[in-house]
């Protein structure tokens, strides 16, 4: 039990340190989203922001993110408790 413990808490500290970011186009209202991108790692999805604005707009878009890195983690974690 104690191992088990110690494994979901390393899981959990990885998860902490590991940026996801998910990039969206949506209409200007916000009634509807598209995801367009994922990105582990900050500087890169930062890097890629411009273009992504530029295509957004070519297509009467906004560009919208979302951090999800607790969320898909969360996901992993649990499967990997249920065999441990």
């Amino acid at each position: 039990m104690k191992n088990k413990q110690y494994i979901t808490q390393m899981l959990r500290d990885l998860r902490d340190k590991t940026p996801c970011f998910k990039a969206y186009f949506e209409t200007p209202n916000f009634s509807h989203s598209e995801q367009v991108a994922t990105f582990y790692d900050e500087d890169l999805y930062l890097a890629c922001r411009p273009q992504l604005v530029k295509v957004a707009k070519e297509h009467g878009q906004v560009v919208t993110e979302s951090d999800c890195s607790c969320e898909d983690f969360d996901l992993i974690i649990d499967e990997i408790e249920k065999h441990l």
